[in-house]
C-alpha cells in the first residue's frame, strides 16, 4: 500500500507540473492611450487639396443661416433650421425653416426627420453643438423676427427634442457661437446680438459675454474672464481638442456698416480651465470677414476655414463681397496657411461645415452664393485628398506559439490618411513606454518574433506608415514566456517503469526456480 500511496503522491505532483507547463505562456495586455498633447501628428505636406462636389439623390432645400453638427455616436450629420428668401411678385417672402435632416456620409444620403415636438422655425447658425459624453445635441437661442433664449436637447436615437428650461439662461440672441469642450464636458458659448434692428445700433447690442452649459446639471454659468474679444456676431468658433482651446475668428462688430473697422480678421483662443481669452498674434491672417465657416479636423489637429463675406464699403451692409478662399490654422504654431485650390466651391456665406469623423473628411452644405438675398443653394461638398499620417493600428494582440516564438497580430487603422499604408513598424522594449524599433514589415497584419529570452517580459507596440509619415502607436501589450522547469514526473515514470519491469523479471525468475525445485 505504501508503494501506491507514494505513487499517487508523485502523480499528483506530475499533474501539477504538466498543468504549469501547459499555462507557461503568460500574456498581459494593457491599453495605452495616446494623448494628442504628447503625440502631435506633424503637419503634412499637402500637394493637392481637393473639394469634391457630391450629388445625393435628395437634399434639404436651399438655405443659409442654418446650423449643422456631427453626431459621432450615430455617425450622422444633423442639420436644423435656416432661412431662404424667394421672390413673390414685387415682394420678397421670407421662408424660415424648422425642419430637421440627417446625412450619412457612408451612403451619401439625406433623410428628413419629423419629430412630433420641435423648437420651432428660426435662424440657428452657430446655435447648436454636439455633446459627445451624453450623445445629445444642444441648441440655444436663435431668431425668427424676434429672439429666443430657450435651451433644447435633441437625441438622434429616439428622434426627440426636449425643452430643458434651465433656471438661469443667457439673454436672448442670434449670431452667437457654441462649441462643446470635450475636456470639461461643457458647452462654451460666446457673443451674438440681442437685437434684430439694423439701424440705430447701440454699443451694448453686440454681446461679448461667455457662458458654459452643463448638461448633467442643466445649468448655465456666466463666466467672467478679465478680457474678451470685442462684442460681435456671425463670426465662427471651433474647439481644438489637442490644444484644449476654443478658437474664434472674424465676425461683425457694432461698427459693421463701416467695413474698415467693423469687419474683423482677429484670432482668439479661450481656455476654460483658466477662464481666459487671449488674442493670438497669428501669422498670415485671412482677410477680414463675417459669416466664415470653420471646422476642426481631429486627425490633423488643424482648423479649416472657407468663405465668408466682406462689405464693399460705402456704408452699405448688403453690398457684400463673397469669398471662397480656404485656409488652415495650427494653434501650436499660431499660423494661418492659404490652401486655396482651383477646384473649390463657389463664393458663399452663411454656409456651414462639419468634420465627419468616420470618413476623416470635412463636409460643406449650402449657403448664400451672391449678395442677392434670394440666392441660396443646397450644394454638398467634401474636402478630401487630405494626405496625412494614418491613425493608429487597432487591437494589437500578443501570444506565444509553441513556446518558440511570439506572435503579434493587429487590425488596420480606421484611416489610412488618404494615401495607402506601405508598412508597419514594430516596437519592442523590456520596460513599458520605453520601446525602440524592432523591425519594419510590409502591409501585413501579423509578425512572429523568435529572438527573445525565456523569462524576460517584452512590451510591444506598432505604428502604421504611409507616404506622409508615421501614425500614433497602437495599444501596448506585454508578453512573457516563463523558463521551462525540468519535470520530475517524466524521470519518475521512467524509473517506475524500469522498477516494474525488474520486479516482473524477478517474479518470472522466482516462479521458474520454484517450478524446477518441485520437479
Amino acid at each position: 500500500m505504501s508503494f501506491w500511496k507514494d505513487q499517487r503522491g508523485e502523480m499528483t505532483l506530475l499533474t501539477l507540473i504538466i498543468g504549469l507547463v501547459l499555462i507557461t505562456p503568460i500574456l498581459i495586455q494593457s491599453n495605452k492611450a495616446i494623448d494628442c498633447k504628447t503625440y502631435k501628428i506633424s503637419t503634412p505636406t499637402i500637394s493637392e487639396n481637393t473639394w469634391v462636389k457630391l450629388n445625393p439623390t435628395i437634399s434639404p432645400t436651399p438655405r443659409g443661416y442654418y446650423d449643422m453638427v456631427y453626431d459621432s455616436e450615430s455617425e450622422m450629420v444633423i442639420l436644423m433650421g435656416g432661412f431662404h428668401m424667394k421672390t413673390a411678385g414685387p415682394y420678397r417672402q421670407n421662408f424660415l425653416r424648422d425642419d430637421l435632416w440627417a446625412y450619412s456620409a457612408s451612403t451619401n444620403t439625406w433623410t428628413n426627420i419629423t419629430p412630433e415636438i420641435r423648437p420651432g422655425v428660426r435662424l440657428t447658425r452657430g446655435a447648436m453643438a454636439y455633446d459627445s459624453k451624453h450623445d445629445v445635441i444642444i441648441l440655444f437661442g436663435g431668431a425668427d423676427g424676434g429672439l429666443y433664449e430657450d435651451t433644447w436637447a435633441y437625441d438622434y436615437n429616439t428622434e426627440t427634442w426636449m425643452n430643458k428650461t434651465p433656471d438661469i439662461s443667457p439673454s436672448a440672441r442670434d449670431g452667437h457661437e457654441m462649441v462643446y469642450d470635450t475636456q470639461s464636458e461643457k458647452m462654451i458659448m460666446y457673443g451674438g446680438r440681442n437685437t434684430t434692428a439694423y439701424e440705430d445700433i447701440k454699443d451694448n447690442d453686440f454681446l461679448n459675454d461667455t457662458w458654459s452649459y452643463d448638461y448633467t446639471t442643466n445649468t448655465w454659468t456666466k463666466l467672467t474672464p478679465s478680457i474678451s474679444p470685442e462684442g460681435r456676431w456671425f463670426f465662427d468658433m471651433v474647439y481644438d481638442k489637442c490644444a484644449d482651446r476654443v478658437i474664434l475668428f472674424g465676425g461683425y462688430t457694432k461698427d459693421f456698416q463701416n467695413t474698415s473697422i467693423g469687419v474683423k480678421d482677429d484670432t482668439w483662443a479661450f481656455d476654460l480651465e483658466s477662464n481666459a481669452w487671449s488674442r493670438l498674434n497669428a501669422a498670415n491672417n485671412p482677410s477680414p470677414r463675417g459669416y466664415p465657416s470653420m471646422a476642426y479636423n481631429d486627425k490633423l489637429n488643424q482648423t479649416l476655414l472657407m468663405g465668408g463675406s466682406y462689405g464693399a464699403g460705402g456704408g452699405d451692409l448688403w453690398d457684400d463681397v463673397l469669398l471662397n478662399d480656404t485656409w488652415t490654422f495650427e494653434y501650436e504654431t499660431k499660423t494661418w496657411t492659404d490652401v486655396t485650390t482651383i477646384n473649390i466651391p463657389g463664393h458663399r456665406m452663411r454656409h456651414n461645415m462639419v468634420y465627419i469623423g468616420n470618413i476623416d473628411k470635412i463636409f460643406l452644405f449650402g449657403g448664400q452664393v451672391d449678395d442677392e438675398w434670394i440666392s441660396f443653394n443646397n450644394e454638398n461638398w467634401l474636402y478630401t485628398n487630405q494626405a496625412y499620417p494614418p491613425s493608429e493600428p487597432r487591437y494589437l494582440n500578443g501570444s506565444s506559439q509553441d513556446k518558440t516564438k511570439i506572435k503579434l497580430d493587429w487590425k488596420c487603422p480606421h484611416s489610412d490618411g488618404g494615401t495607402p499604408i506601405t508598412k508597419y513598424r514594430i516596437y519592442r522594449g523590456e520596460e513599458t513606454g520605453n520601446l525602440s524599433t524592432l523591425i519594419e514589415v510590409g502591409n501585413i497584419y501579423q509578425y512572429f518574433d523568435t529572438d527573445f529570452s525565456s523569462g524576460q517580459p517584452y512590451f510591444y507596440a506598432i505604428s502604421a506608415i504611409n507616404s506622409e509619415g508615421e501614425s500614433p502607436l497602437s495599444n501596448e501589450v506585454r508578453v512573457k514566456i516563463l523558463k521551462q522547469t525540468p519535470s520530475i514526473g517524466i524521470p519518475l515514470v521512467s524509473s517506475l517503469g524500469i522498477l516494474g519491469l525488474s520486479l516482473m523479471t524477478l517474479i518470472i525468475i522466482q516462479r521458474k526456480y520454484r517450478k524446477r525445485s518441485f520437479t
